[in-house]
């Protein structure tokens, strides 16, 4: 025993994080980019600018892995983002560096930059169990078009259970307004989820969704914001009609700040058995 515990470093990586930048191969762009490992708990998170820098807002992501790597001294952090489509790696280092690839949609480039590292002596005592359930969000920060405060483009809320038939009805009712000859885009709520944790059912572990913590609410703002943009109408004359966004989401009216501005509001029901 007493010649195994002598293989053994004295000390353990428990937290470590790399704070540096992304670089496209050719070097023209470049941005902010950090990584936190917490290796307690075997959690990620990624800070990719300019977007994604604030705390409270890491990049959602699609999946990643943590490895030890070189007798502990190297943390291997791989993952995938959404929406965009990209996948990198990071490796972390005991003396203070960080390095890594990234491919995406609009190319492939590095990571570069420094480490902190955070070490725990084998003989201590274990980390207190914590709370891992995401805390459900409140408010979202959200810069409001001056186009949908001034009536030029409409915000019309379509909500409901999950497949109570939101989508097909904003199907329907964007094709009857752009027959009506009015400028008309879908922003599908769905389209902004992100695993929030899992949950037992019957015996078996299901992938939680449907929760106000699945959705990267920010996302969801600007991609109404872009939509509103995309159909505001050209001059301010009476006679022109006015754009309309249909935002449609089982949590559609969560957030106060997205839930105020809708000029109209649907809901839909439906029983169990409809479902």
């Amino acid at each position: 025993a007493s010649h195994w515990a002598a293989m053994l470093p004295s000390s353990w990586v428990f937290w470590v994080s790399g704070t540096g930048e992304w670089v496209s191969r050719d070097g023209s762009q470049r941005g902010e980019f950090r990584v936190v490992a917490d290796l307690d708990w075997a959690t990620l998170d990624v800070y990719n600018g300019p977007e994604y820098l604030d705390e409270d807002n890491p990049i959602a992501l699609n999946g990643y892995t943590l490895r030890l790597e070189k007798g502990g001294r190297v943390v291997r952090a791989s993952f995938g983002f959404l929406p965009m489509k990209c996948e990198g790696e990071v490796l972390l280092d005991a003396q203070g560096h960080m390095e890594g690839w990234y491919l995406s949609d609009d190319g492939d480039g590095r990571y570069e930059g420094t480490t902190t590292w955070y070490e725990r002596p084998y003989e201590s005592t274990p980390p207190r169990p914590r709370n891992l359930a995401a805390r459900e969000p409140t408010s979202v920060a959200w810069m409001v078009p001056e186009s949908l405060l001034d009536g030029r483009v409409l915000l019309l809320g379509i909500g409901g259970a999950s497949r109570s038939g939101k989508g097909t009805l904003a199907s329907k009712v964007q094709a009857a307004l752009t027959a009506g000859g009015i400028n008309v885009c879908t922003v599908h709520q769905d389209n902004y989820i992100r695993l929030a944790g899992s949950y037992v059912h019957s015996g078996k572990e299901v992938d939680n969704f449907e929760t106000p913590s699945s959705i990267a609410w920010r996302d969801f703002t600007k991609a109404i914001n872009a939509a509103a943009r995309k159909v505001t109408p050209e001059g301010n004359a009476r006679k022109v009609k006015p754009g309309v966004v249909i935002a449609e989401g089982f949590l559609l009216y969560w957030m106060k700040e997205i839930n105020e501005v809708f000029h109209l509001r649907i809901f839909l029901r439906a029983s169990q058995q409809e479902i």
